[in-house]
């Protein structure tokens, strides 16, 4: 009778040791997914900026040097027109486009509407600002003589929110001890997201 007890106590343990084993594997795998995620996204933001502040990419290869890199919407005396129509082409929201999906588990629900409404506001500039993109050497002469001031506050605005998204992504980009080993993303006490 008692081998029969311990054998079935040593099932059920090894039954809860295995269970606790792949929730923790799991999560570990979630953090990791998400910290991949989050890198993804913070180069996108990183390449963003950088087209729409002018400055040339932190590597630059003698081939890759083009003239949009640097040129910039803040002090560019005669080239806004010309930004404008190389900004179209090289701003981005393709990480996003892919990773938004697998990434709304995964972060906070204020986060995540954080990082949807910036790529948002990125789409429609790119809408706003596609009649201002032209090849036409006077059209860009007339622009950059008389920037489009809605252009240039939303570039602003975008300017100003890298931080702030740099620093929710930074949060998943480098989790805390606990999340990388153990794969909890949140204690107890932070579960709720909080109130808007």
């Amino acid at each position: 009778m008692i081998d029969l007890f311990s054998g079935a106590v040593g099932g059920v343990i090894v039954f809860v040791l295995t269970v606790l084993w792949a929730v923790i594997r799991d999560g570990r795998q979630q953090v990791r997914a998400c910290v991949g995620y989050a890198r993804l996204l913070n180069t996108e933001i990183n390449a963003n900026e950088r087209v729409l502040t002018g400055t040339p990419p932190p590597v630059v290869i003698p081939e890759m040097v083009q003239e949009p890199y640097f040129r910039s919407f803040r002090n560019e005396p005669m080239g806004f027109g010309g930004v404008l129509r190389d900004c179209k082409e090289a701003l981005s929201s393709e990480a996003w486009r892919e990773v938004r999906e697998p990434l709304a588990p995964l972060i906070a629900v204020a986060d995540f509407e954080r990082l949807d409404r910036r790529y948002r506001e990125l789409d429609w500039f790119l809408v706003v600002a596609q009649p201002f993109a032209t090849e036409n050497p006077e059209e860009i002469a007339q622009l950059s003589s008389n920037p489009p001031k809605l252009l240039k506050k939303e570039v602003s605005r975008l300017l100003n929110d890298v931080s702030r998204l740099h620093d929710v992504l930074d949060k998943y980009t480098y989790p805390p001890f606990y999340t990388r080993v153990f794969g909890i993303r949140r204690l107890p006490f932070e579960l709720r997201d909080p109130p808007r």
